[in-house]
């Protein structure tokens, strides 16, 4: 029991990719009530954007989703166009979350 009697409860967790930059600094603030779960890599810096050349995205999407269902993921989310977007996308909808479909990223 928290204080004054009232349970305490784990934050929600949720699956964030590709989370760097001003991204990173603004979700530090959100925990808690929320957990993240982060995965990815700095899209747009050296060193660590040198794993595009053999990134996988089906790949990563899929050790993404059976990372949530393991660890209980109420959501998944990117603010990374391109890969993030579509990552997010794509381990959504396989764990049966909420979020944008597959083909309307590919549309865009």
């Amino acid at each position: 029991m928290g204080t004054a009697g009232h349970a305490v409860t784990a934050p929600q967790r949720l699956g964030l990719l590709f989370n760097y930059d001003w991204d990173a600094l603004a979700f530090d603030a959100l925990s808690p009530p929320f957990a993240f779960d982060r995965a990815g890599f700095d899209l747009f810096s050296f060193p660590s954007n040198v794993r595009l050349a053999g990134f996988d995205l089906e790949r990563f999407a899929q050790r993404q989703a059976r990372r949530g269902q393991a660890r209980g993921w109420a959501g998944v989310l990117s603010h990374h166009e391109q890969f993030g977007a579509l990552a997010a996308a794509m381990v959504a909808e396989r764990l049966g979350l909420p979020g944008t479909p597959v083909n309307a990223v590919l549309a865009c």
